[in-house]
């Protein structure tokens, strides 16, 4: 069976030879000690922060409570993206003395801060220079991926795989596509706009009508004749029938 309080206070003995004056026991029951830490031991140190853990009654099976405070130059942001990560973190740790481990990544995650204190424009900069940095990151983790799924692909399916472009063959196919353009004949067709297309439709209207209309006024004189021949046949028939004869 564990016997959890001998392995926190070995623990708890083990971080006061560690860090000593930047170590402050703070209660025994439960077991909670406050570590000052900083990015650079002897050095210059822009930022700093101070971590309070609090022991579980199962610890170092079970998650341990910590906090930080007193921070130097770091925003309230920061510093809860700090603690995130470090919960984030712990699950690594479970069963064994975790505490120095800890300081150990907050010390790291320190001195990628660890610069004098700016100008609201130089702040800003810093700010713009981190995001590159990770845009800049993350951009070659995804090549570096994309390169690996094409070389994963190119085993496993060549088949599905063309000719390559390169820069000559890509010349090459521009120089005959050019000179085939250049043998094409283009052909353009004349267009009528709206007032040709009106006219010419009405003159053939107006030349289809005086057709119509010389055809029915010849048609009709050739009836007109007919009828004054048939009345002139018909008196001069009954003209011999009214004639007298000699007795």
């Amino acid at each position: 069976m564990t016997d959890y309080a001998e392995e926190q206070s070995m623990e708890i003995e083990a971080m006061q030879a560690v860090f000593m004056d930047d170590f402050e026991l703070i209660s025994s029951d439960p077991s909670t000690y406050k570590i000052k830490i900083v990015p650079v031991l002897g050095g210059e140190n822009y930022v700093g922060v101070s971590m309070v853990v609090k022991y579980t009654p199962k610890y170092p099976d079970e998650i341990p409570n910590i906090c930080f405070v007193d921070a130097i130059n770091i925003s309230d942001d920061d510093i809860i993206n700090l603690t995130q990560m470090i919960y984030d973190k712990i699950p690594e740790f479970l069963g064994m003395a975790m505490v120095y481990n800890i300081t150990e990544v907050v010390k790291d995650w320190l001195l990628d801060r660890n610069v004098p204190k700016q100008e609201e424009g130089s702040m800003y900069d810093e700010m713009i220079r981190r995001q590159q940095k990770a845009k800049e990151l993350a951009d070659a983790e995804a090549e570096k991926e994309a390169a690996a799924i094409a070389e994963k692909n190119t085993i496993e399916h060549p088949k599905n795989w063309g000719t390559p472009v390169t820069p000559e063959s890509f010349a090459a196919w521009k120089a005959k596509f050019e000179s085939e353009m250049e043998k094409k004949e283009v052909k353009t067709v004349e267009k009528l706009t709206g007032k040709e297309l009106f006219e010419k439709n009405g003159k053939t209207i107006l030349e289809n009508e005086d057709e119509i209309l010389d055809k029915a006024d010849h048609e009709t004189g050739e009836d007109d004749d007919h009828v004054l021949v048939k009345e002139e046949e018909g008196i001069a028939e009954e003209e011999e029938e009214e004639e007298p004869t000699a007795e």
